[in-house]
Formats: structure tokens, C-alpha cells, sequence
């Protein structure tokens, strides 16, 4: 059995505006040095796990929060980094942000029929409208969403689905909404994580519930080897094992 400390750094990532910035400050970080970045547990926090260093060159980069990070070698900045990159892709607007947000349909509908994008990402989280409603959204704004268009295969930075937000958000409505519009219970994000792993980090007993009387599996590892019953068997606390049935 596994045995895995939950970060206290977690309890700060429940807040929606908190867990789209650390999500895009961890994941800038993963994408220009090319390696897992420990933050002082804050990585372990966003991607759930403490996950294997993986280094491109030399040794790991494992940096505190208050030590200061050497400046990438540029040749190995991205090319989405470039000067000279594409054009930028549509982003969605504060309105519509807003919109979301607070729930108000007539406003994401007047912004939608004037033009406003369905795939287009806000600022620098590369999250679409459907994702960012995901987080926790009234359930009419996520089934406008989806009827005026907003793409149900789009995934956050770290390869999540607006399933598994919503797993992670504690939010068993929108979890069937979103099985019932056709999304797989077991699908992973590109750490091998379901919408399961991110509940059970997340602390969501009822969003966990809900997924295991759906069929959703505890069993199945994620690229580090590691199962959403692992992560309950592991959690000194005791959280969510009666919702597993672990004694």
C-alpha cells in the first residue's frame, strides 16, 4: 500500500480563481524547463500526486518557493513562446467571464449571438467557457453551453476534461450532466488521472460517491501507478474511506 501526505497547500486550491492561476503558473513552469517542478508541495497539490522527476538535461530542477529560479535557456523556450508565434487565438472576453461566473444565461446568450467563441481561452489559463463553467457553474449555463455549440473533447493545461473539474469541484450534478452528455467516467488526464483521482484529492465525498455508483473505477492507476483507492488508503486523516468501504 501506498502511503501519500495530502499537502496543506490543497485547502487554498478550492477557491476557482485559485486553482486556474496555480494551474497556469505550475504548468508554464512543466512547459518551458520540461521537467516536474516541486514548488514546496504547491506541484504536488495542482497535479494531486508527488510525481517521478523526469528531467530533459542534467539533473532536477527542485526549487522553493522563496529561492529564485534561474532564468530557461532560451533555446529551449517552447515555440508557442516565440516572437514570431502564430497568431494569437481568440480569448474570452471579461463579459463573458463574468457571465459565467455568476450564472446569467441571458448574458452568456446575448454574448454568444454577438459573436463572442466558444473555443476561445481565457487569458493565460488555456481554458474555454465550457471549462471554466465547469468549475462549478449552474447547470443551465454548462447545458447552454453545450447547445449553442462549446466543445465537450476540450481539456485544461494538465489534459483535464470538464468532467473531471467537476469532479474535483465536488459538484455531482454536473457530473451527470456531463456522463450524460456522453463523456467517459474513466477518462484520463495526461497523468493518468480520472475524474475519481482529482475528487478524491479534492476531498469531494459526494463527487466521489456519485462516480463510484456510476461505475467509475478505483482501481485504475495513473501513469505514476497510483489508484484513487491508494490515494484514500494513504490519506492519514481518513478521509473518504467509508465512502470506498475501507474499514
Amino acid at each position: 500500500m501506498h502511503s501519500y501526505r495530502f499537502p496543506d497547500a490543497l485547502n487554498g486550491l478550492h477557491d476557482f480563481h485559485d486553482r486556474v492561476l496555480v494551474t497556469s503558473v505550475v504548468d508554464r513552469f512543466r512547459r518551458v524547463f520540461g521537467t516536474t517542478v516541486e514548488l514546496s508541495g504547491l506541484a504536488s497539490a495542482v497535479f494531486g500526486i508527488s510525481l517521478p522527476c523526469v528531467p530533459s538535461r542534467g539533473s532536477c530542477l527542485r526549487e522553493e518557493v522563496t529561492g529564485s529560479i534561474s532564468a530557461p535557456d532560451s533555446s529551449r523556450l517552447p515555440a508557442a513562446m516565440s516572437p514570431k508565434s502564430a497568431l494569437p487565438k481568440p480569448r474570452v472576453s471579461e463579459s463573458m467571464f463574468e457571465a459565467i461566473v455568476s450564472n446569467d444565461v441571458v448574458e452568456i446568450e446575448r454574448l454568444i449571438d454577438g459573436g463572442e467563441s466558444l473555443s476561445a481561452t481565457y487569458k493565460n489559463t488555456r481554458l474555454t467557457p465550457l471549462l471554466l463553467a465547469a468549475d462549478g457553474a449552474a447547470p443551465e449555463v454548462l447545458e447552454l453551453l453545450i447547445r449553442r455549440g462549446a466543445d465537450l473533447a476540450a481539456r485544461d493545461p494538465l489534459g483535464n476534461a470538464a468532467l473531471a473539474r467537476a469532479a474535483e469541484s465536488n459538484r455531482p450534478v454536473l457530473v451527470a450532466l456531463f456522463l450524460r452528455h456522453g463523456l467517459p467516467i474513466d477518462d484520463q488526464d495526461s497523468y493518468g488521472n480520472t475524474a475519481l483521482h482529482r475528487a478524491v484529492i479534492a476531498d469531494g465525498a459526494e463527487a466521489a460517491q456519485f462516480l463510484l455508483q456510476n461505475g467509475a473505477s478505483p482501481s485504475l492507476p495513473n501513469r505514476s501507478g497510483i489508484t484513487p483507492r491508494d490515494l484514500v488508503e494513504g490519506d492519514p486523516k481518513g478521509r473518504l474511506k467509508a465512502v470506498f468501504g475501507i474499514t
